[in-house]
């Protein structure tokens, strides 16, 4: 019988850090002012632009060891733009764009693995943490990405699903447990998870 209960118990602690990790609800949204949301600013940009332009007849070439990956305008909708390369690292961000949609990519030109993010990276002061808001220019339902950079790879925390009315175009860190977002109707509001 004890056997039993501690495998239960076991099958459940890990079936609840698999949902964990992948959405949660936030603990507590309010309302703020704009001088509390503006007063945060300005976010670190830890990307870098090169000096040399990478795409040449629509086309995208990072080259990593084992191949060389290729990122290719469609001509008509689809379009890839170059973002930068993360400071002190060999990841580079790509952002691709179609009508209603949009991705980022942290390309390692290093192994060549490629992680995609939902919005562009906004990283916390100081560190490797990440958080991402979707479907600022698209048809799709907002979420919010949380993640962090290890080892040279994006490692999604959880997604954070936005309720109610709030329609965020923009999001930064406060603290490493708190947002501030900006709405469309120019509200703006602090978010504790």
């Amino acid at each position: 019988m004890i056997i039993k209960t501690i495998a239960t118990l076991f099958f459940l602690f890990f079936s609840c850090t698999t949902v964990l990790s992948q959405a949660i609800v936030y603990k507590d949204v309010k309302e703020i002012s704009s001088v509390e949301f503006n007063k945060h600013l300005p976010i670190p940009n830890l990307l870098i632009r090169p000096n040399t332009q990478l795409k040449s007849h629509g086309r995208i070439m990072l080259k990593t060891p084992g191949r060389t990956i290729v990122l290719k305008d469609d001509g008509e909708m689809q379009q890839y733009v170059y973002m930068g390369d993360l400071k002190n690292s060999s990841m580079a961000l790509v952002h691709e764009l179609e009508p209603n949609t949009e991705e980022y990519y942290f390309i390692n030109k290093r192994t060549g693995t490629v992680d995609t993010l939902v919005g562009p990276p906004v990283f916390y002061p100081n560190t490797m943490n990440i958080v991402c808001l979707e479907g600022m220019n698209t048809d799709v339902k907002q979420r919010i990405q949380v993640g962090k950079i290890v080892d040279g790879r994006f490692r999604m925390r959880f997604y954070l699903r936005i309720k109610g009315e709030i329609n965020p175009g923009y999001v930064y860190w406060a603290d490493v447990h708190t947002l501030f977002l900006n709405d469309n109707n120019e509200k703006f509001y602090k978010l504790t998870f």
